[in-house]
């Protein structure tokens, strides 16, 4: 059996025939693979007297048994030579693959992350740390020390499993304790936003409710249009503009004889002579635009099941900024908007390709759609996150998360032993491998590759491999996520967009209108035309109007807990 170590070409493929050389004396060496590291090749080499340029180069170390078959044991780039040089030997350190494992890792977490990964569980400045990714992806690298391929394994999936049987040294064997099992993995998942909505209400066909046939009737229409609300008025701080405002005098449709819109009031007298006054008919408009801020804190609790005993394992996440978007203006009513404006109107974005002044609703032929508006949120105006789409998908990741702290607990059994080289030969990093003796638990273990050591002593000609196993002895419970609970009655504004004209007003009223003033002057003799006028001046026509107050509570929290079958 003899070892033989090259240094090769980057492009080059080991081939048996052209790399049958010995480019170091090694003296020993010792393959080191841990569970998502990079394998190392330790090689300690005699001192030559002229010592080769090494730094950077690929290396290839390969083994032929006695039957002549080739086994390639690594392949590896030099990261490290000794700083301080031995007086008749020196350590060499390759890692496996290629020079760029840096950018290999990378480029497969990017495509995972656009397919798996949650940027929502991970602060902004730590979502392309390699550590932050991997563990939101509840995955292990693995690379091979061959070919220097590197493949993720997400924890808990199925690997490849290598039967030894009982081909190891028995006296060799070892076992102790390793994870502590997990009954359950318990999450606080919480996430805060400013829920918002901007919408228009149009409180004219309200008004119009309260007057008389569809109109405000009045006999002193010149003091009520007076006293109309204008668009110059300002509701400060009320969380509401006026966007349009007018009291119009109609004419009323004809009735012929029914009268059913009266253009003159009840008949009364000055000194015995009959007398009437003109009553108007008044059409309202009324539009207001009504603005909803709210700090909401949303929690659902979860307890995921690992196994039947063991700790349970508490943790707190809070979510990113789940309205973590470039801040766009929502589209107004009556403003001027420049091309090329973006503005925001319900969930979409639109971009401005005329110069207009908006009207009172959105005329899409002046906006181009951009897209819509990029949040985790997707509608602002959402009073619950976890409902949502993105909210559940949340929820089932870190549910995975969870699976996989249990998966990785559950290796409760360490199993140490050696074995022979020909037999280590046969490892990876990404495997299970299936060991038989009766001092194992009900016989044979079958466990995750941790770590394992190919080793040879040059001095003594000794020839070996080690491998240590994390055995997972309890199942992990099958679990599946119901729904939410909802744990208190949800406050506030729940869906804006639902909201009409009745939601907004808590109170109208009309006092003074023409049937009231009529009773005034019906049948009484005045002194003078001036006085019934007088008389109508103390029961002017008055609408009084009162509005939702809109002015948010400091925050309103929600809580939920996930029902798990």
């Amino acid at each position: 059996m003899t070892f033989y170590f090259a240094w090769v070409n980057t492009p080059e493929i080991f081939d048996a025939g052209r790399h049958a050389r010995m480019d170091e004396s090694i003296l020993h060496f010792e393959v080191d693979h841990q569970e998502g590291a990079v394998p190392l090749l330790r090689l300690t080499v005699a001192l030559a007297i002229h010592t080769p340029q090494r730094q950077g180069q690929r290396g290839i170390l390969w083994q032929q048994d006695e039957a002549g078959h080739a086994h390639l044991l690594f392949d590896g780039i030099l990261v490290m030579t000794p700083a301080e040089k031995r007086e008749d030997f020196l350590l060499l350190v390759l890692e496996a693959g290629r020079a760029d494992k840096p950018s290999q890792l990378e480029r497969l977490l990017s495509t995972k992350k656009q397919q798996e990964f949650e940027p929502l569980l991970v602060a902004e400045e730590d979502q392309e740390a390699v550590e932050e990714v991997l563990e939101s992806l509840s995955a292990v690298p693995h690379w091979d020390r061959l070919t220097g391929d590197v493949i993720l394994t997400e924890l808990g999936q199925h690997r490849e499993t290598v039967d030894l049987g009982p081909t190891f040294f028995a006296e060799s064997l070892q076992m102790h304790q390793g994870g502590r099992p997990l009954a359950a993995v318990r999450f606080s998942l919480t996430a805060e936003w400013v829920q918002r909505y901007d919408g228009v209400v149009d409180l004219g066909p309200l008004i119009q409710q309260a007057g008389t046939r569809g109109y405000l009737s009045s006999l002193t229409p010149d003091d009520l249009q007076k006293r109309w609300w204008r668009k110059v008025y300002p509701l400060l701080r009320t969380g509401y503009e006026i966007l349009e405002s007018r009291l119009t005098v109609v004419v009323p449709p004809e009735t012929g004889g029914l009268e059913v819109y009266p253009l003159k009031s009840a008949a009364f007298t000055v000194r015995g002579r009959v007398q009437t006054l003109a009553r108007s008919w008044l059409q309202p408009v009324l539009t207001l635009q009504w603005h909803y801020r709210q700090k909401r804190k949303e929690t659902v609790h979860i307890e995921v099941p690992c196994g039947k005993t063991g700790d349970v394992l508490e943790l707190s996440v809070r979510l990113q900024d789940i309205c973590g978007a470039q801040p766009i203006a929502s589209w107004k009513p009556h403003q001027v908007y420049p091309i090329k404006t973006l503005v925001r109107h319900e969930d979409t974005v639109y971009r401005a390709i005329k110069v207009h002044v908006s009207d009172t609703t959105f005329q899409t032929e002046f906006w181009e759609v951009q897209g819509t508006w990029p949040t985790a949120l997707e509608d602002p105006s959402r009073w619950s996150f976890f409902e949502t789409e993105r909210g559940r998908a949340v929820i089932h990741h870190v549910m995975r998360r969870a699976e996989a702290y249990g998966v990785m607990a559950a290796r409760e059994l360490e199993v140490r032993c050696h074995l022979p080289f020909a037999a280590g030969r046969l490892l990876r990093g990404n495997q299970q491998v299936r060991l038989t003796d009766p001092r194992l638990p009900g016989g044979s273990v079958t466990g995750d590759v941790l770590h394992y050591r190919l080793v040879a002593e040059g001095d003594t000609g000794e020839r070996w491999a080690e491998v240590t196993l994390g055995v997972t002895m309890h199942l992990m419970r099958a679990w599946k996520l119901k729904g939410l609970q909802s744990l208190k009655k949800a406050e506030g504004i729940l869906d804006p967009r639902a909201v009409t004209a009745a939601d907004l007003v808590t109170s109208l009223q009309l006092t003074g209108g023409a049937e009231t003033q009529n009773q005034r002057l019906e049948r009484r003799d005045f002194p003078s035309l001036m006085a019934a006028h007088r008389a109508l001046d103390k029961i002017p026509t008055r609408l009084r109007i009162e509005l939702k107050d809109l002015k948010s509570a400091e925050e309103l929290s929600h809580e939920w807990a996930a029902e798990i079958l």
